[in-house]
């Protein structure tokens, strides 16, 4: 008896389901890209501390993103300052909070000591390397933190072409399209 009981509750149409209609877990967000700027500081043949702005667009259907980053900012040593900038591109794969990718660019700098008798110094050339960190946050406004860490052909007014190693570190927000 109490089954017959259960089974016209639960077939009753005034007793239907609260949740029927309601998927059980919300769709994920699937951004589009992003747009972001920030600070970003590393070295190599001269230290440098710059502004940086960067923005991606996915790739439908992947976790991989195609990226571009500037930074535009001073270039120093315990002799002398200068200027610096560096333009890359490359791509970004995501696997929730954690980022990584790979960028190819230009990066160009200049080194003045202020002694008349110095000769000013330009140190520019591609740029190629990994950068990998942590992009997390809410639905739209994010923090991003990279580790970068790049080969760098430097030619030089002053001195031989080579190829240097260095890194740096970039903090940033970002809006997730």
């Amino acid at each position: 008896m109490k089954s017959l009981a259960v089974v016209m509750l639960l077939a009753a149409p005034g007793f239907a389901d609260p949740l029927d209609g309601v998927p059980a877990d919300p769709p994920a967000h699937r951004d589009t890209g992003f747009v972001g700027g920030g600070v970003a500081v590393g070295g190599g043949h001269l230290m440098h501390a710059a502004w940086q702005i960067e923005g991606a667009l996915a790739i439908p259907d992947t976790p991989l993103y195609v990226r571009a980053a500037a930074q535009d900012g001073g270039a120093f040593d315990f002799e002398g300052t200068g200027a610096f900038w560096r333009a890359t591109g490359g791509v970004e794969m995501r696997d929730g909070a954690f980022v990584a990718g790979i960028d190819l660019g230009y990066q160009h700098e200049t080194w003045n000591s202020g002694d008349p008798g110095d000769t000013p110094e330009v140190h520019h050339g591609l740029v190629v390397g990994p950068h990998a960190g942590v992009d997390v946050g809410g639905e739209h406004v994010r923090f991003r933190a990279m580790f970068e860490y790049y080969a760098y052909h430097h030619e030089s007014n002053v001195g031989m072409t080579t190829w240097d190693r260095s890194g740096g570190v970039s903090l940033g927000l970002a809006y997730r399209l």
